[in-house]
């Protein structure tokens, strides 16, 4: 996913991304592989969406846009 891909290019651990957002590892990994089924409502989603991208320096509203539209996906690398 492009979030897996950014976190990558700089060097951080799904660990990192928890101790710098708080979301739970289970999230953060169901975020990375698209596994839509295992998240919460978009609601809560876009929160741990909008935290993940902040992190990584993204366009959060972009990120949360795209994910809810299923365009970010797994094994998806999405430039904008």
């Amino acid at each position: 996913s492009l979030l897996k891909n950014e976190r990558e290019k700089k060097l951080l651990s799904v660990k990192d991304i928890k101790q710098i957002t708080s979301i739970p590892v289970h999230h953060i990994e169901s975020i990375e592989n698209g596994d839509r089924e295992s998240l919460p409502e978009d609601l809560f989603l876009c929160g741990f969406l909008k935290s993940y991208a902040k992190a990584l320096g993204l366009n959060h509203q972009s990120i949360c846009n795209m994910y809810t539209k299923g365009v970010v996906v797994s094994n998806v690398n999405m430039t904008y």
